[in-house]
C-alpha cells in the first residue's frame, strides 16, 4: 500500500504546475521486488536508502519477520535485482550501527562494494540513538565520544569523513527543516510537524495538510524557531565552537532546554574533538604534500579548504 501511495502522490504532482526535479526512497528493502524497481525511473526516484542493521548474522537476529523469519537474504536478492535492472539512479545501503555491531560493520561495507562493484552504490554507517524512554537497550547507544572515534577511525582506514566533515567548515545557520520557516514533514495521516524526529508524536503536532490554515500550532513553530536559537544560549556563546558547530541538533536541543529530557547529547561532535579532526585533517595534509614530493617532484597540493598563505604585515611606526 505505501508504494501504491508514493504512485499517487507522484501522479498528482506532476499534474501540477510546478517543477518536479526528483524524489528519494527509503526502505528495507524487503518488498523492492522487480515490479516496483521497474517503476522507479517513471517516478522520478533519483535515490534510494536502504537499510541494515549489520552482517547477516547481526541483523537476523534483528530485523525479523512477525514469524521470526529471517530477511537479510531477500534484501541482498532485492538490491541485487535493483543493481541489475535499468534503474538509473543511485543507492545508498545505510548500516545501522551500536555498540554491539560497530566492529561488524568494516568488513560488511568492503563485502557489499565488492558485491555490486562497479554499481553506483555506496555503503555507510548509520547512528543508532533511542530517546530516553525507548524499550530498547540504551547500553547499546553509542556516545559522541564513542561515536567520534569510531568516524576517526573511518576516516583513516577508508577516507570517509564523517557527516559534518574532518575539517570545520561550520554551519553558521545550522539549516534543517526544523528551523526552516517554509519546511515541513507531513505524517501518515496528513498531520505536520517540524523535525521527522517528531513524527508519531502527538504532542509534537504543528497542525493539518486538511485544514485553510495548515498550522494549528503556531507556539511550537515559534519554540522551533526561537527556543533553539544557540545565540539565545549564554552557554553557547561562551563556547569556544560556536558559530562553527551551528548550535547542534535543534530537535534535542528543544527537548533539553524546554522539555528537560536532560540525558540527550545535543552538541555538535566538533565541541570536544576539534583539536582531533584538526590533528586528522592535518595529518592528510601532510601526507598528501609529501606524496606529491617523493611521487612527483614539483608538484603542488591545491590548498584544502579552510588554508591559506599567511603574511607578516609591517606595521608603521
Amino acid at each position: 500500500m505505501a508504494f501504491d501511495v508514493i504512485r499517487d502522490i507522484t501522479q498528482r504532482v506532476k499534474e501540477l504546475d510546478i517543477t518536479f526535479e526528483d524524489a528519494g526512497l527509503i526502505t528495507n528493502a524487503y518488498l523492492l521486488l522487480d515490479d516496483k524497481i521497474s517503476q522507479l525511473n517513471d517516478l522520478n526516484i533519483k535515490t534510494i536508502q536502504i537499510t541494515l542493521d549489520g552482517p547477516e548474522d547481526v541483523h537476523d537476529t534483528r530485523r525479523v519477520l512477525i514469524g521470526g523469519r529471517p530477511t537479510y537474504q531477500r534484501i541482498m536478492d532485492n538490491i541485487d535485482a535493483l543493481m541489475n535492472s535499468s534503474y538509473e539512479g543511485s543507492c545508498s545501503i545505510r548500516v545501522n550501527v551500536d555498540k554491539n555491531n560497530l566492529s561488524g560493520f568494516f568488513d560488511l561495507r568492503t563485502h557489499l562494494l565488492e558485491r555490486f562493484k562497479g554499481k553506483n552504490l555506496t555503503v555507510y554507517a548509520g547512528h543508532v540513538d533511542t530517546t530516553r524512554d525507548h524499550k530498547y537497550d540504551k547500553n547499546c547507544n553509542l556516545c559522541a565520544e564513542e561515536w567520534t572515534g569510531f568516524t576517526i577511525e573511518q576516516y583513516r582506514h577508508l577516507g570517509v569523513a564523517p557527516g559534518e566533515g574532518i575539517y570545520p567548515d561550520g554551519n553558521v545557520f545550522n539549516i534543517c527543516s526544523a528551523n526552516t520557516r517554509n519546511s515541513f514533514v507531513i505524517g501518515p495521516e496528513g498531520e505536520l510537524y517540524k523535525c521527522w524526529e517528531d513524527v508519531g508524536k502527538q504532542d509534537m503536532v504543528i497542525g493539518s495538510i486538511f485544514e485553510n490554515d495548515p498550522v494549528t500550532h503556531p507556539e511550537l513553530v515559534a519554540l522551533y524557531s526561537v527556543g533553539t536559537d544557540p545565540y539565545l544560549d549564554s552557554e553557547c556563546l561562551a563556547c569556544k565552537v560556536l558559530p562553527i558547530c551551528g548550535g547542534g541538533c535543534a530537535n534535542r536541543r528543544l527537548r533539553v532546554k524546554h522539555f528537560q529530557e536532560d540525558d540527550l547529547e545535543f552538541c555538535s561532535l566538533y565541541k570536544d574533538n576539534i583539536v582531533a579532526y584538526l590533528m586528522e585533517y592535518y595529518d592528510a595534509f601532510l601526507t598528501q604534500e609529501m606524496c606529491g614530493d617523493v611521487l612527483n617532484p614539483g608538484w603542488k597540493a591545491k590548498k584544502g579548504k579552510g588554508y591559506r598563505m599567511v603574511q607578516p604585515v609591517r606595521r608603521e611606526e
